[in-house]
């Protein structure tokens, strides 16, 4: 196998991890006599990862006081539970943790969440006292809003003081949930927007679910009840944590010690990875991660049943999941596996997600929304172009065309059998050629919440738009691949905008790295995309003992042509037309322990991608000429004036005025460090976060409906038309 081949295989693997949530602590059935122990599996890890990872990075006492601080955050994630004295006497190991681990010591994490279970039967006697007094919500103080690099309590009076405010927050948060509710008139759970479908007869029952049996006259519990329920619930939950899951989580935080992407599966989660692997997964379609004991919405698969409802977005918090007409079950602090078998289900069933939004800075309440389990629709995730008709005063109308590129997907088994198979740079070029037919005079390729997928299709994509050339530098332990475009004809050499966010990330930072750093295009949208410049490979611990389980580990960089790696920084955008996204902490920048960006040598252009000039020599061959093979088209030069026009634009258009204060205001809110523990200032709040939500609700586009669910995606889209416009008209006066 080649050395592109290799690169290809590892991509393949990114492309489906892309889709995924990896666990970070999973249910397992109790450890048979012959199955290997802690221990053995913790040496054999100390052994594998080093060697593996990109980095080679050792475990010693630095490595170990980033395990120490992974592990503690994530039993502890707002330290509250903990007192200080607890940590201080866990730090006298902190050092030694890699050795420990070398030595088949893994008892921290079980004494840790010993005492962790002793503390929380304590915080439940404390909140249930407290809640039997009465919650008093008159006077004027505030709680930080994130408490992640906060001190511990020192003492069980400070923390006694920091658990009152606590609990009136979330004392709070329900007052407020339920007013909304009875404000909306009915108090029910929104309703599906797709068609209810009945289970077929015999359809086995869903692992850890209650049977579906609707209550008409189901109690509303009061907040004090279900406060109370939630942290009884976190106490069971605790005690009912066997040694696997323990142990899971415990040798997660070791490999996420290396960088975020790196992780431990044992052999009991393989199953579930199996099956989180699989596009066809009934379920509603959203990638997740673990934060702050709730499911953290990452991205929205296209072709699920979150991305054609709509409402669920990225950042928000499951924090309760209800199957049709059941209470919600409270789902805080479970390990994120079992409240993913809990959201999976038969096909036409009726999940009830309870969510916080990520724009909810307030704690104004939660949402309830309720989803149709499907499949995932692949034909929903597949390109789509449409012909556009652009009218501008003093101009001719132009046929302008648009292509949505939901994922970079490719059915690989199928390509390598020689068979047709499903691509979508095959057909990304089938509709630019139809396009080209059409006699469209500039296209807009939109890339927003394309979270990436196969490498070679990004390379493929690229080709269609330049002569031909390098395209992405891969960079492992052994060598760095330049991967470029083989193909000398160019599909489409048009004007051509792109179009990012904050969730375009890995294969779709290829694509638009290569088509700027060419000239070939203008990008448009946040700051910058995602920045996710690292290559994951699944591998088993021990080729001989499967059991032991198996390692998610960084292999491998990308950077672009021009020698600068996507990793942290991503793509920056030529013209700036931001998203709510821009404001939330989404981006590698934000990930503990995110390998930092780094920069090697620029492809020389005076030689094919490859080759040397031992082959040179050999094969007589002389160097290609740099035009030959860059430019289609230098847009470049035009960048600044197309800005100044759309800025000059857009502050002419109310409507963009009225989504520049929302998405000030948007940011202003993120940015408040307290939120308000005063029940009349949070009523205040949440009256004006109401507000702010209609008034973006209006300053969307009413003339286009589906692009209503990007957050005032039709505005955008709409803009980058214009820009697009403006580039017809500048490319034909510099001719």
């Amino acid at each position: 196998m080649n050395g592109r081949s290799c690169i290809s295989v590892l991509y393949r693997v990114l492309a489906a991890l892309l889709v995924v949530s990896l666990p970070i602590a999973a249910e397992s059935p109790q450890k048979q006599s012959n199955a290997p122990s802690y221990g053995e599996i913790a040496t054999a890890f100390s052994r594998r990862m080093p060697a593996l990872h990109l980095e080679m990075t050792q475990l010693d006492e630095a490595t170990s006081e980033r395990i120490f601080k992974l592990y503690i955050n994530l039993l502890d994630n707002d330290h509250s539970m903990f007192l200080a004295s607890d940590i201080e006497k866990a730090r006298t190991r902190e050092r030694s943790l890699a050795d420990m681990l070398k030595n088949g010591d893994v008892s921290l994490a079980f004494e840790m969440v010993s005492l962790l279970r002793k503390r929380v039967a304590e915080r439940c006697d404390y909140v249930d006292a407290l809640l039997k007094d009465g919650i008093s919500v008159d006077a004027k103080e505030e709680l930080l809003r994130d408490r992640r690099t906060s001190p511990w309590p020192t003492d069980l009076k400070e923390q006694n003081d920091l658990w009152r405010k606590i609990i009136k927050d979330q004392y709070i948060r329900h007052v407020l949930d339920a007013e909304l509710r009875h404000k909306k008139g009915d108090g029910k759970v929104d309703a599906p927007k797709t068609e209810v479908k009945q289970p077929k007869a015999g359809t086995e029952k869903i692992k850890d679910q209650p049977e579906a049996k609707p209550d008409k006259e189901i109690k509303v519990p009061t907040p004090e009840e279900l406060i109370s329920k939630r942290y009884r619930q976190l106490l069971s939950m605790l005690k009912d944590m066997d040694d696997d899951t323990i142990f899971q989580q415990y040798m997660s935080a070791v490999a996420r010690s290396f960088d975020p992407h790196s992780d431990y599966m044992s052999a009991s989660t393989s199953e579930d990875f199996d099956i989180s692997m699989k596009l066809s997964l009934v379920g509603i379609g959203a990638l997740l991660t673990s934060e702050d004991g709730a499911a953290k919405v990452v991205r929205i698969i296209p072709g699920g049943a979150a991305a054609s409802d709509g409402r669920l977005k990225p950042g928000d918090k499951i924090i309760a999941v209800g199957q049709g007409e059941v209470e919600p079950v409270d789902v805080l602090h479970w390990p994120l596996t079992k409240t993913v078998r809990l959201i999976r289900g038969p096909k036409g069933t009726v999940v009830v997600l309870v969510v916080i939004p990520a724009a909810d800075s307030a704690g104004s309440g939660t949402v309830k929304l309720s989803l149709v389990r499907d499949d995932v629709k692949l034909e929903d995730a597949e390109a789509k172009g449409t012909n556009r008709v652009m009218k501008a005063a003093g101009d001719p109308a132009r046929k302008l065309g648009v292509i949505s590129l939901p994922s970079f997907y490719s059915d690989m088994k199928a390509r390598n059998g020689g068979e047709e198979f499903k691509s979508s740079s095959r057909d990304v070029k089938r509709i630019l050629q139809g396009m080209v037919e059409d006699g469209v005079q500039g296209v807009v390729l939109d890339l927003r919440n394309n979270g990436g997928g196969s490498l070679s299709e990004a390379v493929e994509m690229t080709g269609l738009f330049i002569k031909t050339g390098p395209v992405v530098q891969v960079k492992d332990k052994r060598a760095i691949t330049v991967l470029q475009d083989e193909e000398v004809d160019t599909v489409y050499a048009g004007p051509l905008v792109v179009m990012v966010d904050r969730m375009s990330a890995s294969a779709s930072e290829i694509l638009a790295a290569a088509l700027q750093d060419y000239g070939r295009a203008v990008i448009v949208g946040d700051s910058r995309t995602h920045g996710k410049g690292t290559v994951q490979s699944v591998v088993p611990i021990r080729n001989s003992k499967l059991e032991l389980g198996t390692l998610k580990v960084t292999t491998a960089t990308f950077y672009r042509f021009t020698g600068k790696s996507t990793q942290r920084e991503g793509v920056a955008s030529d013209i700036q037309v931001p998203s709510p996204l821009q404001a939330l902490e989404i981006g590698e920048e934000y990930l503990e322990y995110a390998l930092p960006w780094s920069r090697i040598a620029a492809v020389d252009f005076g030689r094919e991608a490859a080759r040397s000039v031992v082959e040179d020599l050999l094969f007589w061959r002389t160097p290609r000429d740099e035009d030959d093979c860059q430019k289609v088209v230098d847009c470049q030069a035009l960048i600044g004036v197309l800005r100044t026009k759309s800025e000059e634009r857009r502050k002419k258009d109310s409507r963009f005025t009225a989504r520049e204060e929302l998405l000030k205001s948007f940011a202003a809110r993120q940015k408040k460090s307290t939120v308000s523990l005063k029940l009349a200032e949070r009523r205040e709040q949440a009256k004006e976060e109401m507000r702010l939500d209609e008034l973006q609700r209006l300053s969307m586009d009413d003339s286009d409906e589906g692009e209503k669910k990007q957050d005032g995606g039709g505005l955008v889209l709409e803009e980058a038309l214009n820009i697009l416009s403006d580039m017809v008209t500048e490319t034909r006066r510099s001719r």
